[in-house]
């Protein structure tokens, strides 16, 4: 039987930069405070909103791809499987006793997984033990709490059936100007993106688009509305403290006043909304001044689009 002591809990509502973070800070690998993950890597700036804004924006997108290029930009070398097992799969068996394998191996060498719900919660999380005997991994789910082993054989299974775990194997010193740049034009690319994984969903300024159209007349889930806006007014939160270090400590790259304003607005009203619609777990959920709230997200869809054409113009200048 194998522990690693985890030296926190996943502490951010975005739970793959959560697990991540305990993974980073339970190695001692590298440093970084929950701002800087989300900015760097660029997650702060993914913005999904489906239709009917139910719960699924957030984690809608390429993960094993996107994943692996957000650690790239902080230099951290990594590995990922990720299948979609619908129990039609002649060769899963393969796959997820190969991947239980890889994780042993990782845990042997002090490194945490991070999985896609390893507990019933649908939610990323961290492995951090395993125990032949029982075939079980040891596991913290975004509760933090004392989670039920994962049984071997039950890797890989959940209500949305992706064996998906993210291997850390190294860093890589990076060049923080390169790295803020880069994350810069991520997010550029996310909040003009023209299609998301369906058309049932909307990237950057068509997340807006999706949440206005929703809130003014259309078909909404309230359980689902006050979950995103919970995600979402941390990621704008840390947007704005991303941009505030850039501001501060770039030599290369200008950032006005103008943005680092227009941040703390957009960064300060998703709280509120959140505050005013909050999630808490559990319960039933209900939006109201459902027209108000509609003009309120008119004027945050008017500014952040403001904002990404100065981000474009600070780009432009390279």
């Amino acid at each position: 039987m194998l522990k690693i002591d985890l030296k926190n809990k996943i502490s951010m509502w975005n739970s793959f930069m959560g697990s991540l973070k305990v993974c980073l800070d339970t190695t001692g690998f590298k440093n970084y405070d929950c701002y800087k993950i989300m900015g760097i890597s660029g997650m702060a700036f993914n913005f999904v909103m489906s239709t009917k804004c139910d719960a699924s924006g957030p984690t809608v997108y390429d993960w094993g791809n996107s994943h692996f290029y957000m650690l790239d930009r902080l230099g951290i070398i990594s590995e990922y499987d990720q299948i979609y097992s619908d129990g039609k799969l002649n060769t899963f068996i393969h796959y997820r006793n190969n991947s239980t394998e890889k994780i042993k191996k990782s845990l042997n060498a002090g490194i945490p997984v991070i999985a896609w719900a390893p507990s019933n919660v649908l939610e990323f999380g961290v492995i951090y033990g395993y125990d032949d005997s029982d075939k079980v991994f040891f596991i913290q789910d975004v509760y933090g709490g004392n989670s039920d082993p994962l049984l071997y054989d039950n890797l890989g299974v959940s209500n949305i059936p992706y064996l998906y775990l993210h291997y850390i194997k190294g860093f890589v010193e990076i060049n923080t100007e390169k790295a803020y740049r880069e994350s810069l034009e991520y997010g550029l690319k996310e909040w003009k993106r023209e299609y998301s994984i369906s058309p049932y969903y909307g990237s950057g300024i068509k997340a807006y688009d999706n949440i206005i159209n929703a809130l003014s007349g259309g078909i909404i889930n309230d359980f689902g509305f006050c979950y995103c806006m919970k995600v979402y007014s941390e990621s704008k939160k840390y947007i704005y403290q991303y941009l505030k270090e850039i501001s501060e400590k770039s030599s290369e790259i200008k950032i006005e006043n103008k943005l680092l304003g227009n941040y703390k607005f957009i960064s300060e009203t998703f709280t509120e909304i959140s505050n005013e619609n909050p999630f808490t777990g559990k319960g039933n959920y209900k939006i109201f001044n459902r027209e108000k709230l509609a003009k309120t997200f008119s004027e945050l869809r008017k500014t952040e689009d403001e904002s990404f054409g100065i981000i474009a113009n600070i780009l432009n200048n390279f």
